[in-house]
């Protein structure tokens, strides 16, 4: 599985954004978790190819503290800023 943050929650459009350790930004639907996530949660996944490109899938909560507790900011409409990926 690959490790990742999430850096966008749009639930408008029923999609979130993460970062992955390769700095790619992978999108993944909310409509497809199990648990809710949030900006700046680290997350685990999975990669599938779709017809619009890569997406993750089986998005799962990391155990390790979010990045957004340690120190980074988020924007008030939730984007997170640094790119940070985690260890």
């Amino acid at each position: 599985m690959r490790k990742g943050i999430v850096i966008l929650i749009d639930p408008v459009s029923d999609k979130g954004y993460i970062i992955d350790e390769n700095e790619q930004d992978i999108p993944f639907l909310l409509s497809s978790l199990n648990k809710a996530v949030e900006v700046g949660d680290r997350v685990l996944f999975e990669i599938t190819l779709s017809k619009s490109g890569l997406m993750a899938k089986n998005v799962l909560l990391n155990i390790q503290k979010s990045a957004i507790n340690n120190g980074e900011q988020s924007s008030s409409q939730g984007i997170y800023i640094s790119r940070k990926v985690p260890e």
